[in-house]
This record gives C-alpha cells, sequence and structure tokens, in this order.
C-alpha cells in the first residue's frame, strides 16, 4: 500500500493515518498560495491518545479498565506470571485466548492484538493458541487470567 502521514486539523486532537492525493491552487501571490488539498484515508479514525495501562495485579477475580473512545481498540498486553502455570487464558468481555504452553514463574507473554501475535520471550506462538485475541470497547473492560500475573499494556483512543 501507498505511504500514510499523520494528517492533523488545528481544532481536533489527535490525528488521521492519511495518504496524499493533490493539491489545486486557486489563487496565488508572492506571499500567499490558496487552494485544495486532497487526502485519502485508508482507515476512518481519528487516533488520539497512547494510553499506558501501569503495573496491575490481574488474576481470576479480574481488573477493570476504563477507555475513552467510541470504537474498539486493539491492546498490546504484556503478562508476567508471578508463578508457574500450565497454560494461560485471558478473558477480556467476550474474548478468551488461551496460550497451552508450560510457563515458567516469570515468564513474560506479550500479547499484541493489533498484530494477531502473542510471544513468549522473544519468541513468537502460532500452534500453541486458541481462541480470540482480546479487545478494548467504550467504558470498562474487565481483563482476568487464570493464575497470578502481572499486568502493563498500553493501546491508543480511537474515534470514528
Amino acid at each position: 500500500g501507498e505511504q500514510t502521514n499523520q494528517l492533523s486539523f488545528y481544532d481536533q486532537e489527535g490525528y488521521y493515518d492519511a495518504i496524499y492525493e493533490s493539491k489545486v491552487v486557486s489563487l496565488e501571490t508572492d506571499i500567499i498560495q490558496q487552494g485544495t488539498l486532497t487526502f485519502t484515508c485508508p482507515k476512518p479514525f481519528r487516533y488520539v491518545n497512547e494510553i499506558t495501562i501501569p503495573d496491575t495485579s490481574v488474576n481470576s477475580s479480574g481488573v477493570n479498565i476504563d477507555v475513552a473512545t467510541n470504537y474498539r481498540v486493539e491492546p498490546v498486553l504484556t503478562f508476567r506470571l508471578n508463578s508457574s502455570a500450565s497454560s494461560l487464558t485471558i478473558t477480556v468481555g467476550d474474548h478468551m485466548l488461551t496460550l497451552s504452553e508450560s510457563l515458567a514463574g516469570g515468564a513474560t507473554v506479550v500479547v499484541d492484538t493489533s498484530k494477531a501475535e502473542v510471544r513468549v520471550g522473544n519468541v513468537v506462538k502460532v500452534l500453541e493458541l486458541s481462541g480470540e485475541f482480546p479487545v478494548f470497547y467504550s467504558g470498562e473492560n474487565n481483563i482476568s487470567t487464570n493464575v497470578s500475573t502481572t499486568l502493563t499494556g498500553n493501546y491508543t483512543e480511537i474515534y470514528v
């Protein structure tokens, strides 16, 4: 695809991913140029703030993450296991993702929904996965795990 650039407007917070298409100049003097610029936005989203989820304890009781957006967001979540486990199941709302692999205490599991990728350490896991990658929606999103973990992560607020 074509290279996108960040297009922002003075009266809106955030930016759009846009592809520059054309420029039509209707008036030109020594000090001013007036005209029309045309951009195409492949995705109709306004990206606003990059939100960081600080160290948070997560287990089967779950924890709520409040998301201020009007569209679904695809987080990057990092779980550090507090003890060894035969598997890790992550539940966010209706989405459940299971990594069927023995994991040592202290193991780090990174779930990147936008890339549909799970890493344990630096190793990508594919065959060991089942379920759906977690997404956040506007409002409170409950995250739980089948074992005791420490969660950090981030996501970008997206608006339509």
